[in-house]
């Protein structure tokens, strides 16, 4: 009786809080939870902050600062599920820290480039197996990532080769992949010389870049809709072509003329001032492609996103336009010298045996030497543009000589020490399998003589 009693006493001074002062406490309890998410926040970015005044940031790995991303992007996550909002403090922390070091990490790169640039020797480099295991990832997969290697690899203890393979087509390449020279090559890399070789090396590898770039154009566009990189590091990497670019070009158009070319001058020596050129390749562009990542959710709006992707591709664009101007440019530099040294040679010509004369043993001989210093850098197709450019060339300037001499196509002796000079000229043509047999025919000739 008193247990039964005491039972009902309890059920009678029980109090229930009415759907009011329930809705009020959960707000309560809502906002104290905010509180101290809000709180563990703060005190994650006060860490973060306090570590990098510490020196971390100086010392830390573009690996080390993805992880961090991931640890981020993970509590922002598993705090907004159990709070039902996010809160800002240690993401506005992170960015700060993580544009410090993109912009570290561009500044590094910045002045390991310029480091290459006053050291580069231009000499044909060899290819580590890595770099062209790299190279075979890439062209397989489409996608301009680093390849991960098993640990148990042997990569490493494979002998590298002379010549890079994209697919099916080879590439030479020099020692830091990562160059300009122009007029002060002298000065900044010691070089006494730039070679045609030199120059055929630069046209290859801007070919390598070009390769590249719309790789690196996809990679960049997918990333930036991923929002998986910030906006800054894609600047600086765009910072680092133009600086290729502008350099290359700055070094094309102010390159002088040829001077003091000689009968004796050899296409194997050309002087400095000839040089402008831009290299590239899949390593550097592979380090530079590779992002900064931060958190997902420092991207800016999708309408930001779409802007920057244009941006990528119009300066993407730019550059490659750039690039396969220097290409040309670097062809017609080749071109232009040998021109000098045919019309040096045809201006001390005389339509008089012995035959073949000097003049045109000394052309031969110049078409000799530019092929063995570029015909194993540059692929055939290339090879016969420059050939074939030579070759209007040459007879161009035959033609003003043959009318200035008054020569005509008329069965004269001297008609004929004319036609046994090109016949020489023809079997040289031939002998270097330069041009196709079809160009190379008797009409070759037809009109280089003049009409009375």
């Amino acid at each position: 009786m008193m247990l039964c009693g005491r039972q009902q006493m309890a059920e009678s001074t029980e109090v229930f809080l009415s759907n009011e002062e329930h809705a009020k406490v959960l707000v309560r309890l809502r906002e104290l939870l905010w509180s101290v998410s809000d709180y563990a926040h703060e005190r994650c970015g006060h860490l973060l902050s306090a570590q990098a005044k510490d020196g971390w940031l100086d010392r830390a790995t573009s690996s080390q600062i993805c992880q961090l991303a991931s640890v981020v992007d993970a509590f922002v996550q598993e705090c907004e599920r159990i709070c039902g909002r996010t809160s800002s403090p240690l993401q506005a922390a992170f960015r700060l820290q993580a544009s410090k070091f993109v912009q570290r990490f561009h500044n590094d790169r910045n002045t390991k480039l310029i480091l290459i640039l006053d050291n580069e020797r231009w000499k044909q480099a060899d290819v580590p197996a890595e770099f062209q295991d790299i190279a075979d990832h890439i062209v397989s997969t489409g996608k301009f990532t680093l390849l991960k290697r098993d640990s148990t690899s042997n990569i490493g203890d494979q002998k590298p080769s002379n010549i890079l393979m994209i697919g099916k087509e080879k590439f030479a390449v020099v020692g830091s992949y990562k160059l300009v020279l122009g007029g002060g090559a002298q000065q900044q890399a010691g070089l006494k010389t730039i070679t045609s070789t030199n120059l055929a090396l630069a046209s290859r590898a801007l070919q390598l870049l070009l390769w590249a770039i719309p790789l690196v154009k996809t990679h960049f566009v997918a990333i930036l809709r991923n929002q998986n990189v910030t906006l800054g590091s894609t600047d600086n990497v765009m910072g680092l072509s133009k600086l290729h670019s502008s350099a290359s070009y700055q070094s094309l158009s102010s390159a002088s003329s040829p001077s003091g070319l000689t009968a004796n001058s050899s296409m194997t020596n050309i002087p400095s001032s000839l040089a402008s050129v831009k290299n590239g390749s899949v390593s550097n562009l592979v380090s530079l492609a590779t992002p900064t990542s931060s958190s997902s959710s420092t991207s800016p709006g999708q309408q930001s996103i779409q802007r920057h992707i244009q941006s990528i591709s119009v300066a993407m664009d730019t550059l490659e336009v750039d690039i396969r101007s220097h290409v040309t440019g670097i062809e017609a530099k080749l071109q232009s010298i040998m021109l000098k040294l045919v019309s040096a040679q045809l201006s001390q010509w005389d339509a008089r045996p012995p035959v073949p004369s000097a003049a045109f043993r000394a052309i031969s001989r110049d078409l000799n030497k530019l092929n063995e210093a570029i015909s194993d850098v540059m692929p055939a197709l290339q090879v016969q543009g420059l050939y074939r450019g030579i070759n209007s060339a040459f007879k161009g300037k035959l033609k003003e000589k043959l009318a200035k001499m008054n020569i005509v196509n008329d069965g004269s002796p001297q008609h004929g020490v004319v036609t046994t000079e090109l016949t020489f000229y023809l079997e040289t043509l031939k002998t270097l399998k330069v041009l196709p047999l079809e160009e190379l025919g008797d009409k070759i000739f037809e009109d280089i003589w003049s009409q009375r």
